[in-house]
């Protein structure tokens, strides 16, 4: 394979998971948007048990022993947990904002009686 080829595919990686993110992170803002809380956790518990097997597939596929493979570990479960990162960045705004209007639902009914 040409160094080329490789950059190409990288680039190409790279804009499909930019689409990929941001096309399920609206999906995910509008998942939170329901009132009930459970459809907004379903998209991160879909992409962190998607984060397991991979990872367990690609690190036997190295050859790296000791300490290293703890790190090596640790990255690339990071890696693959960042759209989990993200998703719950959304659940959690929406829902602390979603909080914040009940509570002043319940604030203007106690001042009406």
């Amino acid at each position: 394979m040409s160094e080329t080829s490789v950059w190409t595919y990288l680039i190409k990686l790279a804009i499909f998971g930019t689409a990929f993110l941001f096309l399920f992170s609206v999906l995910q803002y509008f998942l939170c948007k329901i009132k009930r809380w459970w459809p907004g956790l379903i998209l991160p518990l879909l992409t962190f048990l998607h984060s397991l097997p991979l990872i367990s597939w690609l690190l036997p596929l190295q050859n790296i022993s000791g300490p290293r493979i703890v790190a090596q570990w640790f990255s690339s479960f990071a890696s693959a947990n960042i759209p989990t990162a993200v998703f719950l960045c959304i659940y959690l705004a929406c829902r602390g904002k979603h909080k914040k209007k009940k509570q002043i639902e319940k604030m203007n009914i106690q001042d009406l009686k």
